[in-house]
């Protein structure tokens, strides 16, 4: 049902740009596209048209579109993790261990497509001293146009998830590696 609604939309948003483009290109830009001697169109008038057209067509996602190559640097600095302080593979090994997602900060790219940063904690279970974490990015996008997703969620368009979103990435060879058991975690950490 909802990409029957997304269909009919996109339809109507069509129809819409079309004929705003071309009133457009018939009065605001008319000196453009008319010539004023004989009242016939130009030859760039169908190019102009066209390209209103198409600006129009844009305008609910265009947000996202200049927001993302914001967005891919972003993706890129998901690194995979970085020590504690003082830890090493050695001090780390056969811990046991809490996993700890918290929500860093929030950061604007663009007008409405907000970002969250959040980190993944590693924590050994016992003396809470931070094993390793994870740094992420993970967003939250408001823009003009979205897609309501079945959890809720508004999901931008053109900002597609990290490639790298998994919990943790090469850092599961770590914690296999470092033979790290993880316990649950109840809430108690600093």
């Amino acid at each position: 049902m909802m990409g029957i609604f997304v269909l009919i939309l996109l339809g109507l948003w069509g129809w819409f740009a079309v004929w705003l483009g071309k009133l457009l290109s018939r009065t605001v830009f008319a000196r453009f596209t008319t010539n004023t001697a004989t009242g016939e169109a130009t030859k760039k008038a169908s190019l102009i048209t066209l390209l209103l057209i198409a600006c129009v067509l844009l305008l609910p996602v265009l947000d996202q579109l200049i927001a993302y190559p914001k967005w891919q640097q972003l993706c890129a600095t998901t690194g995979d993790f970085e020590w504690g302080p003082g830890m090493d593979e050695e001090k780390a090994f056969g811990r046991e261990v809490v996993y700890v997602s918290k929500r860093v900060t929030t950061k604007t790219i663009f007008p409405n497509i907000k970002i969250d940063y959040t980190g993944f904690y590693i924590y050994d279970a016992k003396t809470q001293e931070l094993i390793f974490k994870k740094p992420h990015y993970r967003y939250s996008a408001k823009g003009f146009f979205y897609l309501p997703s079945s959890s809720g969620n508004k999901s931008a368009m053109f900002l597609p998830t990290c490639k790298d979103y998994k919990y943790m990435t090469k850092s599961d060879d770590l914690i296999k590696r470092l033979e790290l058991k993880q316990l649950e975690y109840k809430g108690v950490l600093k």
